[in-house]
């Protein structure tokens, strides 16, 4: 349980600097009129839907297995998404849209990272009652 544990995590841990570090890249550069910008528009748009889609699915799953299956099919349709267009496309998508990408990443990122803790550490189910269920008719010590 604990290997299964572990190499999520790691897999999570390459996702995440993947992303982080394709978002880092694009945002040190600022777009010129380039004839790529139309095709930019279109991956942008594309990843956003993309990124909404899966972190509204990974927001849904049931457990620590469905997390993972959701997490691979993210990385696979995000890469061949991007595969689909020329290589000097992502330089063309603008700061702020950049900014929306890193936000998406971020949130898809942080869902993760709660449901697992959450199925680390569930919640337990409570084993008595706010009230007490026994009314206690307790003596007047003075009365005996």
């Amino acid at each position: 349980m604990k290997a299964k544990k572990t190499i999520m995590l790691n897999s999570c841990r390459l996702t995440i600097c993947f992303f982080m570090g394709l978002f880092l890249f694009i945002s040190c550069h600022k777009p010129q009129g380039n004839p790529l910008r139309p095709e930019a528009m279109e991956l942008y748009s594309k990843s956003v839907r993309l990124m909404n889609l899966y972190s509204d699915s990974i927001a849904n799953a049931t457990d620590s297995a469905s997390l993972f299956e959701l997490q691979e099919r993210f990385t696979s349709a995000l890469t061949a998404l991007n595969f689909k267009y020329p290589s000097e496309t992502c330089l063309e998508i603008s700061e702020g849209e950049n900014d929306t990408l890193t936000n998406l990443t971020e949130r898809i990122i942080f869902l993760k990272d709660s449901l697992l803790f959450r199925y680390a550490h569930p919640i337990e189910e409570l084993d008595s009652l706010a009230n007490d269920s026994i009314q206690n008719n307790s003596q007047d010590p003075s009365s005996n």
